[in-house]
Order: C-alpha cells, then structure tokens, then sequence
C-alpha cells in the first residue's frame, strides 16, 4: 500500500516495471483475477485443511478460491525457471544495495522453521552440505513452491509442484533442490 500511495500506481505496475520487464522474466505474472491463462491444475488433497475440494481450478478454468488474497505476500505465478532467474538476480544481481542484502541474509535463528533455520528480511537461510543458501518456500493450496540460491556456487533452483499435499510428494522441496544443485555442479565438473 506505501507504493501504491507514494508511485499512484498499483502494487503489480510498479513490480512489472521496476523489476520483471529490466529482468526478461516474461512468465512472472501478478495473480489479479480467478483465471490464470496457462495454469495447470493444484491438488490440495481430499482432507486439506481448506475445506474445499481437491482440484483447485474449476470445470471453467476458474480458481474456486480467489487467489488475489496472496497480493503482495506472494501473489505472483511464475514459471520454475523464471523463480530461479528471480533468485539469482535478488541474491547475487544489483537488485539490491550490497548492505541491503547483508540485512537481509543476517536473518536470526528460527528453530520453528526446523534444525538450524534462519529467517531474514523476507529469506529464508537453510543449511546444507552444500553450504549455506537462501530462498523462501511457497504455499498456495494446490501448489508448493520452493526457490534457493547457494552464493558459494552461485547457482539458483526452484521446485514447484501441483500439489500442497507434503505427504503426497515422497520427500521435501529442498532434497529435490539439492539434487538440482547436484545436477548443476556436474553439468558445470565440479
């Protein structure tokens, strides 16, 4: 709302304009209606805490919830690629004032989260035995993302998948971005 009232322009021109367009991320669009052209279905499981039905979207096409309660808390659909473009360009790009993104990685210790989580300005730091790395998780009911950027490496990789059903994927997000990592430093021969 501060930039909505200080640019006169709504939340998404101002996030296309500043920061998608600059980037090329052409698949990054705001969530601002119940339809989302290109967007597979999400499963949230027959017993999700949502009460509402497993399938996310309707015969129609339509969300059966309103995905515009997300706004600036998320509210954005992207393609897996281009989230770990995001990340890149967040974490290791000019995006950010070098001290800007020292506060934002400092984060404090959040044993909540898990073992040895922190959580910064709006990052979250995991360790790994690949180092420390940086990110955020994603929940939407039917859609679980994940994003991560290891700055030792200098590799980003986001995993999303079309259901919210954690049982249902067999492992964690961050296993499966770790075997991205994995992938990326043979295919780099390191």
């Amino acid at each position: 709302m501060i930039v909505e009232r200080v640019t006169g322009k709504s939340l998404y021109s101002e996030v296309q304009r500043r920061f998608l367009d600059p980037l090329g991320l052409a698949t990054i669009r705001p969530q601002d209606g119940r339809t989302l052209p290109g967007l597979v279905n999400g499963y949230a499981g027959k017993e999700n805490p949502f009460g509402v039905p497993d399938e996310m979207l309707g015969a129609d096409g339509r969300f059966i919830l309103n995905p515009q309660f997300e706004w600036a808390g998320g509210g954005f659909v992207t393609s897996g690629g281009d989230l770990a473009r995001w990340a890149r360009a967040l974490y290791a790009g000019d995006l950010l004032k070098a001290e800007t993104r020292e506060r934002m990685v400092a984060g404090l210790d959040a044993p909540e989260l898990g073992k040895g989580m922190r959580y910064g300005l709006s990052c979250e730091l995991w360790p790994s035995k690949y180092g420390t790395c940086w990110g955020h998780a994603g929940f939407f009911p039917g859609f679980l993302t994940e994003m991560r950027y290891w700055p030792e490496r200098k590799i980003a990789v986001a995993v999303q998948v079309n259901t919210s059903e954690y049982a249902a994927l067999g492992r964690p997000l961050g296993v499966l971005c770790e075997e991205l990592l994995v992938l990326a430093l043979e295919s780099q021969g390191g």
